[in-house]
């Protein structure tokens, strides 16, 4: 065991903890606002106040792949198929006060996706999906055999 992969994994679990009691904090701030104002659309953006999360439990497969020899990639398909779904579930609220075009037409399935819980989880998942899209491909492959 390392001492200095141990720091850092330490590092990086407190701010980890740190960046989710900032985010309680703020939702808080936000319901308490939300609670003297009436106005209810600050609650549409929770879901993206969760999306650094995603981002941040991403990051250590995206270090390794920062450090290691190459040329940049994106993997597109995570991206079109897992990252722009979950992106457009953890923004459902929005487009359902705000663009009902682009929501489902059925009852019970938009109470589903209108939850806290459920929009919250998208958007961890949509950061996550992000930043563990982009990859090194190394410019010599490696020949194995010879």
């Amino acid at each position: 065991m390392s001492i200095k992969k141990s720091l850092a994994y330490l590092v990086y679990t407190i701010f980890l903890l740190g960046l989710f009691i900032y985010i309680g904090e703020l939702i808080l701030d936000i319901e308490a606002e939300v609670s003297t104002s009436a106005e209810l659309t600050p609650l549409y953006y929770f879901p993206l106040v969760y999306f650094p999360l995603g981002l941040l439990l991403g990051l250590p497969p995206f270090i390794q792949q920062f450090k290691q020899s190459g040329g940049w990639k994106v993997n597109m398909e995570k991206l079109l198929f897992v990252g722009i779904p979950s992106l457009y579930l953890c923004c459902y609220p929005i487009f359902y006060f705000h663009a009902p075009v682009l929501t489902l037409p059925f009852g019970k399935l938009n109470l589903i996706l209108l939850s806290h819980s459920f929009t919250q989880i998208a958007g961890i998942i949509f950061g996550y999906m992000l930043i563990t899209s982009f990859y090194k491909v190394s410019k010599y492959p490696v020949i194995i055999g010879r």
